[in-house]
């Protein structure tokens, strides 16, 4: 029977090894029993259960083929539960008496996950394996592998874009160093940028806090000229309601300064209806806008330095007619749709006290039959939270008109990155013609993959230069030092134009003294890969440390040794040579 072990001691680097792009998670495998068979039963099983998802195609040796899939399925289950985890992973076959043992590395930013994920992945494969009935190790699995992303969601990476901007970022090859939870370094050096989600560093507080305050964000827009709905602020039930009648049925009603639809009403018809959404507003703000309604659907248009990115249309809970069958057929259908099922919220919207409201509204009912292609509204807010979806859209539909006054908006405001919200009932028409407004500005815009889902990458081509890499060479030395040391990594960085020097006694850039001793080279070489005015590096690091943490950066340019002192490194340390070379794929050329 097929048995999957895992070593004991496994164990987490703060560094990289075989140019991974995350630390590395290092550690046995063990598969006993395997055939070909049976990994092919497994790729059904597990295709069976998440189609959309597959290692690739498999190794003729069973083992080799096993353990792949294991891998790839550890790191499939985090990626499910939004935990970023890089591909792929490195193994290589040890001598063992006892089926074939692989000594693993895993690119793992956090332990816990990445660990969980490993043990529980092995014993639910094992379990389907050791299960004579195919319909019970079908649901077995099925349901193991659903409860460890629940129990993995935990990790998630905060927020909406840091995922994909991390997994954007591997795959254009650039390097990403996690600073803390949320803020992120991609790059190294003077080629590097800082990331907290879409917020960048040079996103400027006042455009922060500009678009953070929806009243003064339309004050600022209406003053250059740019169409906002009319709007005020209110401070008690009795106001919201007076402003209501003031501006005209219908309104929105919402908290002034929160987002991501926190607190918002929108379709309010009656004075009844409003003085419940400023209650309801205002227990989640102390300051709450009453805003004329505009028809129509709400628009994104995400714009970096001007350049847009991604336009997104927001469509509120509701459903399409189709001329033949009524409301409440339309939401069953829609709720057993298949794009529905299998996404959390999106598009699930139900025949409640609120939809029943706004058909009435719709002068229709449940059993109304729409006409094909009209949209029936059920939520008061657009949000996938709420029921509603998300649609990308070709950035060549946008009328030129309101692409200018997206990118006003953003200047106007004082962001380099922008998500400017449009209310229209067509962004193909101008809003010069149709009435639209921009109803508020993002500047930590969600925006999505995209139709070619590569809205992230084209925002990291744009932040930065290439792959966001500096010239980086790593230079072999022990912990002493010594003249040999000092001469060979001044020549170095004559021969190669390297600006920066990192060692355990400091950093240097050119011949400036940047830091005094550190508590290791390791640490040293860190600091000078996030210092933004260092163009190119040597780092000095200990055979050791590179045995023990891995290199501080996943991909180096070249490894020098230090011919003179090299020759008495024990046959341990010797091992770090070919460690710190697979960085960079070389063999013997390009190092001295």
């Amino acid at each position: 029977m097929v048995r999957i072990s895992l070593g004991s001691r496994w164990r987490h680097l703060s560094g990289h090894l075989h140019g991974l792009a995350q630390p590395a998670f290092v550690g046995q495998v063990g598969i006993s029993g395997a055939t070909a068979e049976d990994g092919a039963r497994l790729d059904a099983a597990l295709t069976a259960l998440w189609p959309d998802a597959g290692p690739g195609h498999p190794s003729p040796n069973p083992e080799l083929n096993l353990v792949s899939r294991l891998l790839f399925w550890t790191g499939e289950v985090q990626r499910r539960a939004r935990i970023a985890a890089s591909l792929p992973a490195h193994f290589t076959t040890l001598q063992s008496p006892q089926g074939v043992v692989y000594r693993v590395v895993l690119g793992a930013t956090l332990t816990e996950p990445v660990r969980l994920a490993l043990e529980t992945v092995a014993s639910a494969f094992n379990e389907w394996f050791a299960t004579d009935d195919p319909a019970a190790a079908q649901s077995l699995l099925g349901a193991r592998l659903q409860r460890l992303v629940e129990l993995l969601r935990r990790h998630a990476e905060p927020g909406f874009n840091r995922i994909h901007l991390l997994q954007a970022a591997w795959r254009r090859g650039v390097p990403v160093h996690r600073v803390t939870r949320s803020l992120t370094r991609l790059g190294t050096g003077s080629r590097s940028r800082l990331l907290d989600s879409t917020f960048t560093d040079e996103t400027t507080v006042v455009g922060m806090q500009i678009a953070q305050d929806k009243a003064l964000c339309a004050q600022v827009l209406a003053e250059a000229g740019l169409p906002v709905p009319q709007h005020q602020l209110v401070d008690s039930a009795d106001a919201a309601a007076a402003a209501a009648a003031r501006l005209g049925w219908p309104v929105v009603v919402k908290p002034a300064d929160l987002d991501q639809g926190r607190g918002v009403a929108a379709h309010l018809g009656s004075e009844q209806e409003v003085r419940q959404a400023y209650a309801d507003a205002r227990a989640l703000s102390a300051r709450v806008l009453v805003e004329s309604h505009v028809p129509g659907f709400g628009y994104r248009l995400t714009l970096h330095d001007g350049a847009l990115l991604a336009v997104l249309r927001r469509v509120p809970g509701g459903v399409t007619g189709d001329g033949e069958h009524t409301v409440a057929e339309l939401v069953r259908r829609q709720l057993e749709s298949p794009e529905v099922q299998r996404r959390s919220h999106f598009g699930r919207v139900v025949l409640d006290g609120e939809a029943l409201t706004l058909l009435t509204q719709q002068a229709l009912s449940p059993g109304s039959v729409p006409a094909h292609g009209q949209f029936v509204l059920m939520r008061r807010r657009d949000n996938i939270s709420a029921g509603g979806r998300l649609e990308h859209l070709d950035p060549a539909t946008v009328h030129p008109d309101n692409l200018q006054a997206a990118r006003r908006a953003a200047r106007a405001v004082r962001l380099d990155l922008a998500g400017v919200d449009f209310l229209s009932a067509d962004l193909s028409r101008s809003w010069r013609d149709n009435g639209a407004v921009i109803c508020e500005i993002n500047a930590k815009p969600q925006f999505g993959g995209g139709l070619d889902g590569n809205n992230h990458d084209r925002l990291l081509a744009r932040l930065l230069h290439g792959d966001g890499r500096i010239p980086v060479r790593l230079l072999l030395a022990p912990a002493a030092g010594g003249a040999e040391v000092d001469a060979c990594a001044e020549t170095l960085r004559q021969q190669h134009d390297l600006a920066a020097l990192s060692r355990g006694s400091g950093v240097w850039l050119r011949e400036e003294r940047l830091s005094g001793q550190w508590p290791s080279a390791w640490r040293a070489a860190q600091a000078a890969l996030a210092d933004p005015d260092v163009p190119s590096l040597l780092m000095l690091l200990t055979p050791g440390e590179v045995l023990s943490q891995g290199l501080p950066v996943d991909r180096v340019d070249a490894v020098h040794l230090v011919p003179d002192t090299c020759t008495a490194w024990s046959p341990t340390e010797r091992q770090a040579i070919p460690a710190a070379r697979r960085c960079c794929g070389l063999t013997t050329a390009g190092t001295t």
